[in-house]
């Protein structure tokens, strides 16, 4: 996934970014004249990679509108090669965070903890001990939950932003 981001990075850009625009927008079949315009970036999608950006056309009528990446680039390229090292660099620290997050991600439902009034759940239980060979995953998860059970305590994700797991 990262050699596949590397090689389509999008440059990102933020509030009151400087931009160039290719004008008209859009794809055509037939070759037309397009004109560079500058225009300055308001707000930012993120999911779809599009900015709504504000700019001047040629009639010298100012405009409002959401424009795809493609449209756009900044005004140097040196400019340009930065944003993308720096898009690559977000969405490695963004898998890092991911990954990390992943350890610590416990998921505990009712159906799953035994009860204060259930002490013992493998006397509960019709499982013999074949069938716990057979499948010790769920063993060793069902002895955990009842670690947890025992002390009373529920485990949960931490909410983001706390950096406390």
């Amino acid at each position: 996934m990262a050699r596949y981001w590397k090689s389509k990075a999008c440059s990102i850009y933020q509030k009151r970014d400087k931009v160039l625009l290719k004008y008209p927008f859009g794809v055509r079949r037939v070759p037309y004249k397009e004109y560079i315009l500058r225009g300055v970036v308001l707000k930012r999608k993120k999911a779809f990679d599009k900015y709504l950006v504000k700019y001047r056309d040629n009639e010298n009528v100012t405009h409002s509108r959401w424009l795809s990446i493609e449209n756009i680039t900044s005004r140097t390229i040196e400019e340009e090669h930065r944003r993308r090292k720096w898009s690559i660099r977000e969405f490695q620290l963004m898998e890092q965070k991911r990954q990390h997050k992943r350890k610590y991600y416990v998921v505990l439902h009712s159906d799953n903890v035994c009860s204060e009034d259930d002490n013992s759940r493998s006397n509960a239980s019709n499982e013999t001990e074949d069938d716990q060979l057979e499948n010790p995953v769920s063993t060793a998860v069902h002895e955990q939950l009842q670690l947890w059970n025992d002390n009373r305590s529920r485990i949960i994700y931490n909410p983001e932003g706390d950096g406390d797991c």
